[in-house]
């Protein structure tokens, strides 16, 4: 049971028994949670494949290798002739 108010900088009412406004609205029927059908899950996964067929993701170059010991340290291993 709420006891505080709060308002934002807009003096509008803020937060209070109202939640986040979705991204992307679904309508989802007794019928499709009935027959095994997610639609919220399914509507997401479906944006997300759309975004990366329009942008693919690209890795960045790896780092340069790092020396096996550090400088000055003598290695373990005998030297290969």
């Amino acid at each position: 049971m709420p006891e505080d108010a709060i308002y934002d900088l807009d003096s509008q009412w803020a937060i209070e028994n109202h939640g986040v406004d979705p991204d992307i609205v679904v309508d989802d029927s007794p019928s499709d949670w009935e027959s095994g059908h997610d639609v919220q899950l399914e509507a997401g996964v479906n944006y997300l494949l759309e975004a990366l067929k329009k942008a693919a993701p690209v890795l960045p170059p790896p780092p340069p290798l790092l020396p096996a010991y550090p400088p000055g340290v003598p290695s373990p291993l005998p030297p290969s002739n």
